[in-house]
């Protein structure tokens, strides 16, 4: 899996450098505009530290496609600052953690119910119809159509009706 990270220019970025990058080095500050003798400052890993944009500006003209002879080896590290964690992720883990709080207060709601129906969105069973294979349902679209429906006195029989009939089992309260 890849992923895209910000990274500023100004950050630094370590190379190990080649001899044709150290020679390079070298020529890049005895021309204009510094006129100076300086090497590479070479960490015990081998690694030199640049700035990205001043690796850019040293080395773009020597970045080709298929050179033999590139002035550093192509595995580098880069500094990264650790970003605060994004927007995004708080609003997931705030939606998860709402979540499992809804999850408890249902959970707690259904321990407390002495009474259970089984419902497919709108529909809630009432009876195995007349030949008993056959679920019949009520439609809860107008005040008093829940009393037809079913009330199981355990979750578990709900459970075993629910998953006949891929429904869900919801705890009667005093709305229904």
């Amino acid at each position: 899996m890849k992923i895209e990270q910000p990274f500023n220019i100004n950050n630094g970025i370590k190379v190990k450098l080649t001899d044709a990058g150290v020679q390079h080095f070298i020529d890049f500050y005895k021309n204009e505009p510094y006129h100076r003798v300086c090497t590479p400052d070479i960490d015990a890993e081998g690694y030199t530290k640049f700035s990205m944009w001043m690796l850019m500006k040293i080395y773009g003209s020597q970045m080709n496609m298929g050179s033999r002879d590139l002035p550093f080896e192509t595995y580098v590290f880069v500094e990264i600052e650790q970003q605060q964690p994004d927007t995004e992720i708080n609003i997931f883990s705030k939606y998860i953690d709402k979540r499992l709080e809804l999850l408890e207060k249902e959970k707690q709601r259904m321990m407390k119910a002495v009474a259970f129906r089984v419902k497919i969105g709108d529909l809630y069973f009432v009876s195995w119809g007349e030949d008993g294979t056959q679920p019949t349902f009520s439609i809860n679209d107008n005040l008093g159509s829940l009393e037809v429906a079913y009330k199981f006195d355990s979750v578990e029989r709900a459970n075993k009706v629910a998953e006949i009939i891929g429904g869900e089992v919801v705890p009667v309260d005093e709305l229904n």
